[in-house]
């Protein structure tokens, strides 16, 4: 089959010289589906989503298979990939017991310590499903914010989880208390005034619970 194209009176249309039965109807569905093709393989070819991530280390969330986060942290650590996970206690009642059990504080959640080199190994590995994404990128956790996320596991204290968005507050400083250190935020909640920590990216936030004494606007 020759295809070509000509012009008649300024208006390009394609003709088909060809020696068998396909319809011009038939042709121009052939030549859509080849552009189709043509498109999609250079949408392949371009910018991959490793070269989304660093070549410096940072902390990425990625999300797991429903109830896989121990297992998933399990098998990226046998490939030298540092995780957190993080895990809240929870009592646990039965008909003959009560017992403290450890779960994923953020469910499907789990946090990964690598550069773009890493990359494609995650996505291997059993458990993991994708990367966060945000804004079309894929999305990265300050240092600090994990680190404070980790005080505030330490303590023992019941954590309230808020998984619906909240208006950006003032940025605190929890200056004394079991928390002091933590960067956290003053926001309104329920028309009253909370400290949350806010996880960025994920869509979560943390509410703390500490005296309003112990806080001071950031500089």
């Amino acid at each position: 089959m020759d295809l070509s194209y000509r012009r008649d009176d300024g208006q390009a249309e394609m003709t088909a010289t060809r020696d068998d039965d396909y319809s011009v109807d038939e042709i121009l569905i052939y030549v859509r589906y080849l552009l189709f093709l043509s498109n999609f393989k250079s949408k392949q070819n371009t910018t991959q989503p490793s070269s989304m991530i660093d070549n410096s280390y940072k902390w990425y969330p990625i999300y797991t298979r429903s109830r896989a986060e121990k297992k998933t942290a399990e098998a990226l650590a046998k490939k030298n990939i540092t995780t957190y996970l993080p895990l809240k206690k929870v009592l646990k009642q039965w008909s003959d017991r009560k017992k403290i059990i450890e779960e994923p504080l953020l469910k499907s959640y789990l946090f990964i310590y690598i550069s773009s080199k890493e990359y494609n190994e995650v996505l291997m590995t059993y458990g993991v499903t994708r990367f966060i994404y945000f804004s079309g990128k894929i999305a990265s956790i300050p240092n600090k914010q994990l680190e404070d996320l980790q005080l505030l596991l330490a303590n023992d204290t019941d954590l309230e989880l808020i998984d619906y968005n909240i208006s950006p507050g003032e940025k605190v400083l929890i200056k004394a208390g079991p928390f002091k250190g933590i960067i956290a935020e003053l926001v309104s909640l329920k028309n009253k005034k909370s400290i949350v920590l806010r996880l960025e990216n994920i869509g979560y936030s943390i509410l703390i619970n500490t005296s309003m004494a112990f806080i001071e606007p950031m500089k």
